[in-house]
């Protein structure tokens, strides 16, 4: 199987959606850079993984919006209610659903980073 890149996941994608993942790329990149990001074809998503804490957080890119997954975001403190589960309603994994630049709190994303690394370190 060949080797995918971050550009081949977002390809498909209308420039709003890339400009999104983009966004959050850098914000994540930037927060935490020991984090090694990794594109995955299967998930359609790039995830991202610490050197203690594992596997943390992915983003999937959507027709009109991305997710960003936390793998334990179940376990999250979230008093504003931004993460929801996903359509499978799995007990873990929670997602913050953004659809525009506006949906982006960083302050609540760098926190939710932050949170997720911590319990699995």
């Amino acid at each position: 199987m060949a080797k995918v890149s971050v550009q081949d996941i977002l390809a498909g994608h209308t420039p709003p959606v890339q400009a999104l993942a983009e966004h959050l790329r850098a914000l994540i990149l930037d927060a935490e850079p020991r984090l090694i990001e990794k594109a995955y074809a299967g998930w359609h998503g790039i995830g991202y993984t610490h050197p203690q804490a594992g596997y943390v957080c992915a983003i999937f890119p959507h027709e009109n919006s991305v997710k960003l997954g936390f793998e334990h975001g179940a376990s999250l403190h979230d008093p504003d209610g931004r993460l929801r589960q996903g359509a499978s309603k799995g007990k873990q994994v929670r997602y913050y659903e953004i659809h525009s630049l506006d949906d982006i709190y960083p302050d609540a994303i760098l926190d939710f980073l932050v949170q997720a690394i911590r319990l699995k370190s």
